[in-house]
């Protein structure tokens, strides 16, 4: 059965493929199939893709505890599932809430982590914009002020219409106190992930690719710093899913730097 029973919850992941593995982390209020246009490219490539649904989210089960939603929480779900299936270390891709996922691995656990890849990263939110957003999560409404939210500020006049129909579908089905705890982290002002963000994410010691919807948003990325084969993209009018929105180009950019970094499996 593709679950995994940690911490209290169900975790509904997929495993495919073999070869060094690739871990898929999905944004707030969203699931693994964000990945999709992701999951055959990176399988062709040689990789073995893991994408889980985050507890909360999609098939996985939604337990409802004091703090059972932190970055911490999650990572260990991430690592306990790349342990269960003795798949570490791997390069992790993450999107938005998945790169503070993403980053709480590599600077907790740096050997679970080979890479990451950074999708629209949510560390680096304006935390009076996230603590406006969060007062409105109060009410069992939450899933649908959500999908409100995401509709007013995270897309683009492109974004077409089937991507907002199925992020409003998978967000309307994350139960109240996930939406709202969830989404905590960025209104906290959880320490390294805002007014110490760059001291405590320059303790990342993993090569980087940083992808973004536009050069204004890459600012303190670009604080941090850049070496090795670091690098930062931007895909204009990509939307906060370039991934979804723009997938060739996104596709283009995420092979190109693996290959770049050394981190393509030789084929035989």
């Amino acid at each position: 059965m593709p679950y995994l029973h940690h911490d209290g919850a169900d975790l509904f992941f997929t495993a495919e493929g073999e070869g060094p593995a690739v871990l898929l982390l999905h944004g707030w209020t969203c699931d693994s199939h964000d990945f999709l246009f992701q999951t055959p490219l990176l399988l062709e490539a040689g990789y073995r893709v893991i994408a889980l649904d985050q507890r909360g989210h999609g098939r996985s089960t939604a337990p409802n505890m004091p703090g059972g939603y932190e970055p911490e929480v999650l990572a260990a779900d991430a690592i306990a599932l790349l342990k269960h299936l003795d798949a570490a270390p791997a390069v992790v891709i993450g999107h938005s809430m998945g790169t503070i996922v993403a980053s709480v691995m590599s600077i907790q656990h740096p050997e679970v982590v080979r890479a990451l890849v950074l999708i629209e990263c949510s560390y680096l939110f304006p935390s009076a914009a996230a603590a406006q957003i969060y007062e409105t999560l109060q009410g069992d409404d939450a899933p649908e002020v959500a999908a409100a939210t995401l509709a007013a500020v995270f897309y683009t006049p492109d974004t077409p219409a089937w991507i907002k129909t199925w992020h409003r579908r998978t967000t309307l089905a994350v139960p109240p106190h996930v939406v709202r705890e969830a989404f905590a982290h960025i209104r906290e002002g959880r320490p390294g992930y805002q007014d110490q963000t760059v001291e405590l994410l320059r303790q990342r010691q993993k090569p980087r690719l940083a992808v973004y919807q536009a050069e204004e948003s890459t600012r303190i990325e670009r604080e941090l710093g850049l070496e090795g084969v670091d690098e930062i993209k931007v895909i204009e009018g990509g939307s906060h899913w370039p991934h979804l929105q723009k997938p060739k180009e996104f596709n283009e950019i995420l092979i190109a730097w693996l290959d770049q970094a050394g981190l393509l499996p030789v084929k035989n």
